[in-house]
C-alpha cells in the first residue's frame, strides 16, 4: 500500500498545471504593456494563498507509524541517496527512465511539428520562420523594455520633484 501511495505524489505537477493555466489565462489576456508592467505578478500572488493552505494541511498531518518508530529507534539513514542505489537500483533506473521518457515525449510533442514545418518551408521563404519570429519577438521585447525604462524614469523624476 505504501508504494502505491507514493505514486500519487507524482500526479501533483500535472494536476497543478490545470488550475495554474486557468489562473494564468485572465492575466495572459491583458494587453502586452499591462501584462509586462503588472499582470505577470498576479498568478504569483495567488500562489501565496496556496502556500498558506499547504502549511495548514501539513501542520495537521500526522507522521506515519513507521517514521515515528524509525525516529525513536534512531535508525534514520545518514545518506538516503546511497541507500536507494544499494537497495533498489532497478526501481531507481526505471523511475529515471520513465521520467526521461515523459520529458522527451513532451519535448517532441511540442517542438518536432514546428521543426518539420519550418524545414519544409525553408525553400519557400528563404529563411527559417523561427529565426524571423525570434527577431520579431526581440524587437517587441526591446520596445517594451524601452517603454518600461521611460516610465520608470518619469516616475523617479516626478517623485524627485515632489521631494524638493
Amino acid at each position: 500500500m505504501r508504494t502505491s501511495a507514493g505514486m500519487w505524489v507524482q500526479q501533483g505537477s500535472p494536476a497543478g498545471s490545470i488550475p495554474a493555466t486557468l489562473v494564468y489565462l485572465p492575466a495572459g489576456m491583458l494587453p502586452t504593456e499591462q501584462f509586462m508592467a503588472w499582470g505577470w505578478r498576479v498568478p504569483f500572488l495567488f500562489s501565496a494563498v496556496l502556500l498558506v493552505v499547504a502549511l495548514v494541511i501539513r501542520s495537521r498531518v500526522e507522521e506515519s507509524k513507521d517514521f515515528v518508530d524509525t525516529k525513536q529507534n534512531q535508525q534514520i539513514v545518514r545518506v538516503p541517496v546511497v541507500r536507494v542505489f544499494r537497495v533498489a537500483p532497478a526501481l531507481l533506473f526505471f523511475g529515471v527512465l520513465a521520467s526521461a521518457a515523459g520529458i522527451a515525449g513532451a519535448f517532441f510533442q511540442r517542438h518536432v511539428p514546428d521543426l518539420v514545418v519550418e524545414h519544409a518551408l525553408v525553400g519557400i521563404w528563404g529563411a527559417q520562420p523561427s529565426l524571423r519570429r525570434a527577431a520579431a519577438r526581440s524587437d517587441e521585447f526591446a520596445e517594451l523594455e524601452h517603454a518600461s525604462a521611460r516610465q520608470a524614469s518619469a516616475r523617479s523624476t516626478s517623485s524627485a520633484v515632489r521631494w524638493h
